[in-house]
């Protein structure tokens, strides 16, 4: 039975009380024999600056990187508006994606039938509903951080394209995967990999 090692990050706000329902989930899982789970935890955001004066260290991305995955909570709150900008909450989990090279967050969207009706929207407009968003992470914040202002603007592009590239990986496996796992492209049915 395969061992992973899961870096848990519970973070601010609600973080961390969603994270123990995480650690109940992970210790059924370890009872149940669906894998070995090993996990540690680590801070980030403001709970990190409180304790450290930096959003995260470079101790926690070294411990991201070694995991094999990464749970995350929230960052960020009232509490820390005041403190300077290199130093945000929010400045610890661009690092993370910055240092990890994670440019995309997957979004599921799935309308079960049960639920049809609890939708803001007509049934009928929501009734079968199955699809992935893919959504870029990093673009304009993470260059803001990377690159200073009045800087050469072929940097820019160059980050740039570093992020679509980045992006072009997890979007051909999606559609890939759609096409071998899930439905075919038939009638009335779209597959749209731009």
């Amino acid at each position: 039975m395969p061992n992973y090692d899961l870096l848990l990050i519970p973070g601010d706000g609600i973080g961390p009380e969603v994270m123990a329902e995480v650690k109940k989930l992970i210790g059924w899982m370890n009872q149940h024999g669906m894998g070995t789970f090993t996990t540690e935890e680590g801070l980030c955001g403001g709970c990190a600056y409180e304790a450290h004066g930096v959003a995260i260290t470079d101790a926690m991305v070294a411990k991201a990187k070694a995991a094999d995955a990464i749970i995350f909570g929230s960052v960020g709150g009232p509490k820390w508006d005041k403190v300077p900008y290199e130093h945000r909450p929010e400045a610890g989990l661009l690092r993370l994606r910055k240092d990890l090279q994670l440019y995309a967050n997957l979004r599921p969207a799935v309308t079960y039938p049960a639920l049809a009706d609890a939708s803001s929207l007509k049934r009928e407009l929501v009734e079968g509903l199955d699809i992935m968003i893919l959504r870029e992470l990093t673009g304009d914040i993470v260059r803001s951080l990377i690159q200073p202002r009045g800087a050469n603007p072929a940097a820019f592009q160059r980050v740039g394209r570093q992020i679509r590239h980045g992006l072009s990986k997890p979007r051909l496996r999606l559609t890939r995967r759609v096409g071998r796992d899930g439905p075919s492209a038939g009638e009335g049915e779209k597959q749209c990999s731009d």
